[in-house]
């Protein structure tokens, strides 16, 4: 069976399924198997950006190392993506998939007639597994399942995000699955922060074969990953039919994860030292979102001020300057800086000539003399 047909079958389907109820406004375990003993090894995730006003899912969430993943919305970082017309672009909401993915790794084993399949993964959805505003959700998923497992029987899943010990019902079927965050954005106006809370922290990201640009990983290559936080970046299943000390497998046959570009958004994130919003240098920050020297001259030329970077990312006021200046004025002289500004002295235009009328017409014309007729003395008796 495909890894599509698989995860369908025993995944992706089960979100159109989802009822809310106000009872979901407490972190919700789906499936959750009898003696379900846990050993937690993840460090949480960090943060999560803006709520992206087309879609209404936040723009990324970052883990501890400041890796940012975005929402994998096109069919290159997922194959799989259900969108009602893979032929036409995702729009929202005629055109846009019922659940998605910020994060997701599988791993399959067979031993024997036994059937393990390892998920992990961040994902997106609707409440009632119908696109509309007002239902969105991002939860935090670990799952586990043994197919054909000895009935009542006790499992134990080493895993990136720590050592978890399930139980088989009574027809060998191991089905755990805790899912952390899935409360809908329009009844909790702070559920998108609730996956946080999850155990998939630190994000997976493919080592061999390197995973495509842009990309954590390929969506359909067997693939070692790195990330776990305690080293354990492999699957291992202990228990009745399994060899002594386990079946490990190293290789994950899904890794979804598109990385978003989060320096200039003008959020400060994990790992960025400033972020004014833009990717241009000698602002006081960086392009790589670095602060710039102290002291180094900022902002707009002005003779009559003085700014300097404050060492923190942030074009700082120094002081004022008593320079001479030009204000652009030729109805003034003697132009000075005064208090950050240009001000000049009125130019009076005097001709000495009490005949004519003096006048500066403002801002580039000038001095003007008009004839007049005045009483005046010729000096001569």
């Amino acid at each position: 069976m495909s890894r599509h047909n698989i995860f369908r079958a025993l995944s992706k389907r089960s979100t159109a399924r989802w009822a809310i109820a106000s009872s979901m406004l407490l972190l919700l375990a789906r499936f959750p198997a009898p003696a379900h003993a846990v050993l937690p090894c993840t460090t949480p995730l960090f943060g999560l950006g803006p709520v992206d006003p087309v879609h209404g899912f936040p723009q990324y969430y970052q883990d501890s190392t400041g890796l940012a993943l975005q929402p994998c919305l096109d069919l290159v970082c997922d194959p799989a993506l259900p969108v009602p017309d893979p032929t036409l672009p995702v729009s929202f909401p005629n055109n846009f998939p019922d659940e998605f993915f910020y994060s997701r790794v599988i791993n399959t084993m067979t031993v024997g007639t036994m059937k393990v399949i390892y998920v992990a993964a961040l994902e997106g959805s609707f409440a009632n597994g119908v696109v509309v505003a007002g239902d969105q959700v991002v939860f935090a998923r670990l799952r586990f399942r043994i197919l054909g497992a000895t009935p009542n029987a006790t499992y134990t899943f080493t895993h990136p995000y720590g050592v978890d010990v399930v139980q088989a019902d009574g027809v060998g079927f191991v089905n755990s699955t805790t899912d952390v965050g899935i409360v809908p954005i329009g009844l909790l106006p702070t559920a998108f922060q609730l996956a946080i809370g999850g155990r998939v922290g630190p994000f997976m990201t493919a080592v061999a074969p390197p995973p495509p640009a842009g990309l954590v990983g390929n969506p359909a290559a067997n693939q070692t990953v790195t990330g776990s936080a305690c080293n354990q970046n492999f699957v291992r299943v202990e228990g009745p039919g399994f060899p002594v000390g386990g079946q490990q497998n190293n290789l994950f046959s899904t890794i979804i994860g598109k990385i978003a570009h989060i320096c200039g958004n003008g959020v400060l994130d994990l790992g960025e030292q400033c972020d004014d919003g833009n990717l241009v240098a000698g602002d006081c920050c960086s392009p790589l979102c670095t602060a710039e020297p102290l002291g180094q001259p900022c902002g707009p030329p002005d003779v009559c001020v003085n700014n300097a970077c404050d060492g923190a990312g942030t074009c700082a006021f120094v002081n004022f300057t008593v320079a001479p200046c030009t204000d652009r004025n030729v109805c003034t002289v003697a132009d000075t800086c005064t208090l950050g500004a240009c001000v000049g002295a009125p130019n009076t235009c005097d001709d000495a000539n009490v005949c004519t009328t003096d006048f500066c017409t403002p801002p580039a014309v000038g001095c003007g003399h008009l004839n007049n007729a005045l009483a005046c003395n010729d000096g001569n008796g």
